[in-house]
């Protein structure tokens, strides 16, 4: 791993400061890997696992007193520039700064202003003034923060401010800011608070203050005092005032302290001076969050310990002193990801950090936003050690950092990678300069050409990076780099037991590549090294050819054969069939095989009943999912298959028919190759769900994965909060493609090259028309006026709001095609029976639909020659005419007649609508 520093003396600078926490009240504790990362800076991965509950959990100790480990406040200007953690730390990376680990910060609101929600200061510098929530179920009803103190000292508590406004020669101390106002309390409300107004009740006067001479919520230094004018008095009875933009709300709360302000005007000079308590007066930073988790090196929740906010399970971030302030922990705990870590609640986080030994500890932001940032050895900034619950660095308005002050100097740490399995005489392998590190642990820049190597000419030789095996046996080889070196040691073999060909068979389409995968071991099935030159390779068949490298690329035709690979005296023969057809994977008609999880939703699997829709066979796989969740960020929802399904060979795709009603969500998929690596293809573009009824997708499978693939994971998401719905999807006839030329049958009832399959397809993804739940489409069914109306609205988009009532018999405003209706008569397009009705069930002639393409799109033109059955006099014949003269119609051609009293299909309508559309 890059972070490794091989020799004995390098583990015992590196890992002499680690202190490892003591096994306190959980069942099973491993700890999976811990080092140190820069002077007084150690990092500790473990692993928990408590009443079947798995929790991954990382923690990054700053030990104060060493003299170039400091803690940092990380920000952006302006604050609602918000970016991922290490974005920030690489942006406060420079020359003898070098932040090398860091965590997310305090919350932030999401959704509206970007503005942090808690207070932040700097050097005495009010940056946000945020708000103090209510409740003991809140995060931060107690006015807690974290911060370093003037003389260096951290220190995690309460805190409060001391506030005083004047007016004329009275004085009255405000008592807090942008909470809920209390009895006997004066409240000042600014634009950071969460709502536009106060939200106070009747009991209190208000004070509109604007006109200042300096904003109070950002840039203003502690203990300065503003000026602003009085534009607005709401007097005792009113409550609730709209908090200015550019100004503050001053709420009085009850009678008697209103009587206090009775003689105030409009247009008096307010004076207002805003200052913290003595404990925090010229502090580096404050972050303020909350709740306090840990007081005194005790579990002490400032949060009821019951609440939702403490009980569930969740990603965790904190971070926590020691007992003699000369040490900050910073701790995250992963979750909401399933057989890696569930996250934990509070109390249970807490005493976790009470098993570290820390005197105190504070919650920070946790869920989507948990990240902790470390900077491996040999680079330059600090990237992602945890595993964000989803998937992704959430961009953040701060962050907490470790910075290494050290200077540079000379090389003292060097790692040069050298492969770990066996080796067979005569193979060349290559070695790899990784980094070279100073006694800081700062990297250096090298010098290929510097490195040299010690080792017995018997063994082998290395040159230019590259080592060719002579000796059979166990070697020792030593890397140098001006002063600084390295044990490297080989494992040379001269035989092999046993070889191993991936994939053991082939189905694939024609002119495709895909490459085989030669493996050798030992007798024990550890991996031996080999020079691929010593492979052979035949084919038997037409099928292709294949080169030394094992690629194999099929011929034009279909064809059947195999090929042998020969290594070291074994022969295999992998068989080999050359096809186009797609083959049918799953029929995804057994729930039993799926599992659901869920990140911000939740969900479930199940077998479709007879009611509802299916493509092929006796049902399909239905997923129910709701992704209307209170957490804000990306909602996911995952269908893992238990066993998962193998690909036959290695088709080009991925696809399957997928239900839809529409949600705009984005469905994708993971396919597991045959070296136990995941890719994610899409089986639709983002928000690429918009289609209602059935539709075949297809995701294209990544060239060049090693074989045998496999479906592991169908899943959805919805990364915008606005579209995060709650709806079902149906799966049926999961296919494997070999050519990407195939096309797949749409409507079981519309043969590929149907006469109005064109028409049909194109309708349907315009989403003018669809298909039945059972997969047809009934192309020569009877099309009914309501549904002909129906089409009508999709296909020319009209309003169907704020016209006026058709006025006919039989559609009721009840009626679910009622708007529809209303649209296509307001708007000239199809018109009523002479008895006053609209005949909705009734059906479309061909002469009517002629009328309604005619009126809707307005044809023009004369054809040349006449329909044999639609003389000049009939009713429709201009309409007819037109048609015919824009290309539209040819009649029945066997006898040149129109037939316009026939009822029309859905086909013909499809292909007349269509024809309409691109003349």
């Amino acid at each position: 791993m890059k972070r490794q520093i091989k020799g004995l003396a390098a583990a015992t600078v590196l890992f002499s400061q680690l202190v490892l926490p003591a096994n306190i009240g959980f069942a099973a504790k491993e700890v999976v890997d811990a080092y140190a990362v820069s002077p007084g800076v150690t990092y500790i991965n473990e692993r928990l696992v408590e009443q079947d509950k798995k929790q991954e959990i990382r923690v990054l100790e700053v030990d104060l007193d060493n003299p170039f480990a400091e803690v940092e406040l990380g920000y952006n200007n302006p604050l609602t520039s918000l970016m991922p953690t290490t974005k920030f730390a690489e942006m406060n990376t420079r020359p003898n700064h070098h932040v090398v680990g860091a965590i997310n910060g305090s919350f932030y609101h999401m959704t509206s202003s970007k503005l942090p929600a808690y207070l932040v200061a700097y050097n005495n510098k009010l940056l946000n003034l945020g708000v103090i929530s209510t409740g003991l179920d809140e995060y931060m009803s107690i006015p807690t923060a974290f911060g370093m103190l003037e003389d260096g000292t951290p220190k995690i508590d309460t805190f409060q401010y001391k506030a005083k406004m004047a007016i004329d020669n009275s004085e009255w101390n405000i008592t807090s800011f942008n909470k809920q106002r209390g009895t006997a309390e004066i409240i000042a409300y600014t634009p950071q608070y969460s709502f536009t107004s106060t939200r106070t009740n009747q009991y209190g006067m208000e004070v509109v203050i604007q006109n200042l001479s300096k904003p109070l919520d950002a840039n203003f230094e502690f203990g300065e005092t503003v000026t602003g004018t009085i534009t607005k008095i709401a007097p005792y009875g009113i409550g609730n005032s709209e908090i200015p933009k550019d100004g503050l709300v001053i709420s009085i709360a009850g009678g008697v302290l209103a009587e206090q302000f009775k003689d105030i005007a409009l247009g008096d000079e307010v004076e207002l001076n805003i200052d913290l308590e003595d404990k925090w007066k010229n502090a580096e930073f404050m972050l303020a969050s909350g709740p306090i988790l840990v007081k005194d090196g005790k579990v002490d929740l400032y949060i009821n310990k019951d609440s939702k906010r403490a009980k569930e399970r969740h990603p965790r971030t904190a971070v926590a002193i020691d007992y003699d302030q000369n040490k900050v922990f910073f701790v995250t705990v992963d979750g909401r990801q399933k057989d890696y870590s569930d996250g934990m609640g509070l109390e249970e986080f807490a005493k976790y950090l009470v098993s570290l030994g820390v005197d105190s500890a504070l919650n920070l932001d946790g869920g989507g936003s948990t990240t902790m940032a470390i900077r491996q050895y040999g680079d330059t900034n600090a990237t992602v050690v945890n595993s964000p619950s989803g998937g992704f660095q959430r961009s953040v308005s701060t962050i907490l950092q470790a910075v290494s002050t050290a200077p540079y100097g000379q090389p003292r740490y060097l790692n040069v990678k050298e492969p770990k399995a066996k080796i067979l005489t005569g193979t060349t392998v290559d070695f790899a300069f990784d980094y070279v590190l100073d006694e800081y642990m700062n990297p250096l820049k090298y010098e290929k050409e510097k490195l040299s190597f010690i080792y017995d000419s018997n063994v082998g030789i290395v040159d230019n990076m590259r080592f060719t095996a002579k000796q059979a046996g166990k070697h020792q080889i030593v890397a140098a780099y001006e002063g600084a070196s390295q044990q490297l040691f080989v494992d040379v073999v001269d035989s092999i037991p046993n070889i191993k060909v991936s994939p053991t068979s082939i189905v694939i389409g024609k002119e495709s590549t895909t490459k085989l995968q030669v493996q050798a071991f030992d007798e024990e099935g550890n991996k031996i090294l080999f020079d691929p030159a010593l492979v052979k390779w035949s084919l038997e068949g037409d099928i292709g050819t294949v080169d030394q490298t094992g690629t194999f690329v099929t011929g034009t035709e279909n064809a059947e054969g195999t090929i042998q690979v020969t290594l070291a005296g074994k022969t295999i023969t992998i068989p080999v069939i050359v096809d186009t057809k797609p083959i049918l994977i799953d029929g995804l008609d057994i729930a039993d095989n799926w599992e659901v999880e869920g990140i911000r939703a939740t969900g479930n699997v199940a077998m479709a009943q007879e009611d509802e829709p299916f493509r092929e066979g006796d049902s399909s796989l239905k997923l129910n999912y709701d992704f209307t969740g209170e957490e804000p960020g990306t909602t996911a929802v995952y269908m893992n298959a238990k066993n998962p399904i193998e690909l036959l060979g290695y088709p080009k795709q991925l696809g399957m028919w997928v239900y839809s009603e529409g949600s705009k969500h984005w469905l994708r998929a993971k396919i597991l190759a045959g070296d136990g690596k995941e890719h994610t293809v899409n089986l639709t573009a983002d928000n690429g769900l918009n289609w209602k009824g059935w539709r075949f997708v297809r995701a294209d499978i990544p060239e060049g994965l090693p074989m045998p693939l496999k479906l592991k994971q169908i899943y959805v998401a919805e990364p915008v909060e606005e579209e995060q719905t709650k709806t079902s999807l149906y799966f049926d006839k999961m296919t494997a493609i070999y050519d990407k030329s195939y096309v797949e049958q749409q409507f079981l009832d519309v043969p590929t090259g149907d006469w109005a399959e064109q028409g049909i397809i194109a309708l349907r993804d315009r989403g003018i028309i669809t298909g039945y739940d059972n997969g047809e489409f009934k192309p020569n069914a009877k099309l009914s006026r309501m549904h002909a109306a129906v089409m009508m609205v999709r296909a020319l988009g009209l309003n169907t709001k704020d016209l006026p009532e058709p006025g006919f018999t039989d559609v009721p405003t009840d009626h679910p095609y009622y708007n529809a209706i209303k649209a296509v008569a307001a708007a000239g397009i199809m018109t009523g029976k002479d008895d006053g009705s609209f005949d909705l069930t009734g059906s479309l002639t061909r002469g009517q639909m002629a009328a309604i393409l005619y009126r809707a799109y307005n044809l023009t033109g004369e054809a040349e020659t006449d329909f044999a059955d639609i003389p000049k006099d009939h009713w429709f014949y201009k309409e007819i005419s037109a048609l015919k003269a824009s290309g539209i119609t040819t009649g029945y051609e066997e006898d040149n007649t129109y037939r316009a009293n026939n009822p029309v299909t859905r086909a013909q309508y499809s292909m007349f609508l269509y024809r309409t559309l691109n003349q």
